[in-house]
């Protein structure tokens, strides 16, 4: 909670404002039991989510890409197979 503080604070300085409804913590990690403490920005809790769509891709816990790679496989099957056919 103390960096994302300082981050809110920084920013804050800087004029780039973060939304909080549009935040969301994804905890990265290899463990069994991860942490799972609540933050929040302003007062408002933001939400927790198992996996996370940034820039096309999809990160999950524990950076798997078992839900990036299939969506990756069936677009690229789409351009090679289907688009030409269309076009």
């Amino acid at each position: 909670q103390k960096y994302l503080n300082e981050l809110f604070t920084w920013s804050n300085t800087w004029g780039m404002l973060f939304n909080p409804s549009k935040c969301k913590i994804l905890s990265i990690t290899r463990l069994h039991t991860p942490v799972n403490s609540n933050y929040n920005h302003d007062g408002v809790i933001l939400e927790r989510v198992g996996q996370f769509k940034d820039l096309g891709a999809v990160f999950d816990h524990n950076l798997s890409f078992t839900s990036h790679a299939p969506q990756k496989v069936k677009l690229q099957l789409f351009k090679s197979l289907a688009r030409p056919i269309l076009d």
